[in-house]
């Protein structure tokens, strides 16, 4: 199957989480054995996504309302086997990059390089589907957590997800989040009547299985010369040193366990105090088989991180100014997938942490209710190709 993306976004732009899982899911597709084309555009300096064997090529025009934008075009293929075309305005007018400017030069640079998508996929509103475009068997619009980004109109706009067959939002947190803060918008209003799917978050690869999380934590436990208990929770404190060093003694003057990746003095000293309660290991340490082995993970926002921590079994605990990804935890653990802290009061979210732990079986069933709730990539991939050949 031939397939198209189109974004006006890019690593290294703005918002790398959103972009990061654009790449990798065109990459999944690939893998699948598809013909995979992206196109992506921005104010940004090509020079940094650049590779040795970019190609600069024709100029691509878009013609919206008798006024022409040009773009320069470059034409690369990435690591994973997708086609990267990539659009920068030549006189950098913010107008090439609005939706109906982007959807017309999308149309353009497809015809030119002669290939038909059978799936078109617009992320966030950023495009339309224009032209030829316009008439593939199957137009989907997406919708990640860049929705929410201040100042982004495109895609409340609605006119890509009138044009669409089927509109995708990723996450139930963000769905929640586009009704509570932007309720009166066309994607709210999809949402609200049912006719936008919400598809589970991605995260990167499986994490452990819910089976086998007791003797992945003792495992962990083991390796890093801790006691092996597992009537204390576990915490990978998965934050720069700066962020967590005021509230950590505190934290280990209760019944816990934490890992963390620093080096310094002030460490030092705790692990002389607390043998039994902390383990640091350099900054260069791994995360994946921490994350598998830990109960709690205290973390930066990042979503495809979030969603990975979620997809072990591993509750995220996350400062409330940065979360898109997670919902706050009830006090009975019912409802929401996360922790939040806010002003840096980490020990806060830690308390709740320790009450929730606390009823086993509670914990237990909190742990497969995350891990339900994200979904493997191959998974998202497998989702995307079914809405492609649905009803046609």
């Amino acid at each position: 199957m031939q397939i198209l993306f189109v974004s006006t976004r890019y690593t290294p732009e703005n918002k790398p989480a959103d972009e990061a899982f654009f790449r990798k899911l065109a990459g999944q597709f690939v893998k699948s054995g598809h013909d995979v084309r992206m196109i992506v555009a921005g104010n940004f300096q090509f020079e940094r996504v650049q590779t040795p064997m970019a190609q600069r090529l024709s100029p691509v025009a878009a013609n919206v309302d008798g006024t022409t934008y040009e773009y320069t075009r470059f034409d690369t293929k990435t690591t994973s086997g997708v086609h990267l075309h990539v659009l920068k305005s030549r006189n950098e007018i913010p107008e090439a990059y609005s939706p109906t400017a982007m959807g017309s030069a999308a149309d353009a640079l497809v015809r030119n390089a002669d290939f038909t998508p059978e799936m078109a996929i617009v992320f966030n509103g950023e495009a339309s589907f224009a032209g030829d475009i316009a008439k593939c068997p199957r137009k989907i619009a997406a919708f990640t957590s860049d929705i929410l980004v201040p100042g982004n109109a495109s895609p409340h706009s609605g006119t890509t997800q009138a044009q669409s067959d089927r509109i995708i939002v990723h996450g139930t947190v963000l769905a929640a989040q586009i009704m509570q803060t932007a309720p009166s918008t066309q994607i709210a209003k999809a949402i609200a009547t049912g006719v936008a799917e919400i598809m589970p978050a991605c995260g990167d690869a499986p994490g452990a299985s819910l089976e086998v999380k007791s003797s992945t934590k003792a495992s962990l436990q083991n390796t890093l010369g801790l006691p092996v208990r597992s009537d204390v929770p576990f915490f990978y404190l998965n934050l720069p040193m700066a962020q967590f060093m005021d509230a950590l003694p505190k934290m280990l003057t209760q019944n816990v366990q934490v890992v963390c990746k620093c080096q310094s003095d002030a460490i030092e000293e705790l692990l002389e105090t607390y043998p039994d309660r902390l383990c640091a290991l350099p900054p260069d340490a791994k995360d994946d088989s921490i994350v598998n082995g830990v109960d709690f993970r205290i973390q930066r926002h990042h979503p495809d991180a979030i969603a990975t921590t979620l997809l072990s079994g591993t509750v995220p605990i996350v400062a409330a100014r940065e979360n898109t990804s997670i919902l706050e935890l009830s006090n009975d653990a019912q409802s929401g997938t996360g922790l939040l802290y806010t002003g840096g009061h980490i020990n806060e979210a830690v308390t709740k942490a320790l009450g929730i732990y606390s009823n086993p079986s509670q914990f237990v069933q909190l742990r497969k209710r995350i891990a339900h709730s994200v979904a493997t990539l191959e998974y998202v991939a497998e989702q995307y190709l079914n809405a492609a050949t649905d009803d046609l």
